[in-house]
């Protein structure tokens, strides 16, 4: 099985966010796919991904797995930024599809054994929230609660500038961002897990 292409997908997945998705082809019609997103600039993930394609994989066998991640790790190098080092780990997602798909084996499997039944999953409701008001944020979550989700993240910081931490903006955004909190705890109750999302600040 001989890798024959790459194709980079964007998709939109709210107004503020994009996901990014390689596809390795293989020559006999199989695909692969590895995430890539979140490195800052799509548009470097995508360039890094395409070269590294060529001058890693391109024409290869996927057989030789152990190899051909050698040799991405060659050409990604030893201090490659964000962009490159996101975009050479998208690749080897799609290598180990494509390794997992040849030998009829879950990627888990080839990587050492399962860990775990199940993945527990939160709702990030701050992704796609234009209203940025804490009644938006509440109703958002009350929606994340009533789909199931046991746990709920919010990122209610905007606005906080840590160097000007005393201005009268700043302490008015850290004041918006406690009501923010405060609402959506009482949209949730108490049962469910709260967690904030303070981006460093």
């Amino acid at each position: 099985m001989l890798l024959s292409s790459l194709e980079v997908i964007r998709l939109r997945a709210s107004p503020k966010t994009t996901i990014l998705v390689i596809r390795l082809s293989t020559d006999d019609g199989r695909t692969g796919l590895g995430e890539g997103s979140a490195a800052g600039s799509d548009v470097a993930v995508a360039a890094a991904a395409s070269e590294l394609f060529q001058a890693a994989l391109a024409g290869r066998r996927v057989e030789s797995i152990a190899r051909l991640l050698e040799e991405l790790r060659v050409h990604t190098g030893p201090t490659p930024g964000i962009a490159r080092a996101t975009a050479a780990s998208a690749l080897e997602q799609g290598l180990w599809d494509l390794r997992g798909q040849q030998v009829d084996l879950p990627v888990w499997a080839l990587l050492g054994g399962m860990r775990r039944e199940r993945v527990p999953l939160y709702a990030n409701i701050n992704r796609g929230l234009s209203d940025r008001s804490p009644e938006a944020f509440a109703d958002r979550a009350r929606q994340a609660a009533a789909a199931g989700f046991g746990a709920v993240k919010c990122a209610p910081f905007d606005g906080v500038r840590p160097e000007a931490i005393h201005e009268t903006g700043t302490r008015r955004a850290i004041d918006l961002g406690i009501e923010r909190v405060d609402a959506v705890r009482r949209a949730i109750g108490g049962d469910l897990q709260l967690m904030v999302d303070c981006h460093g600040r």
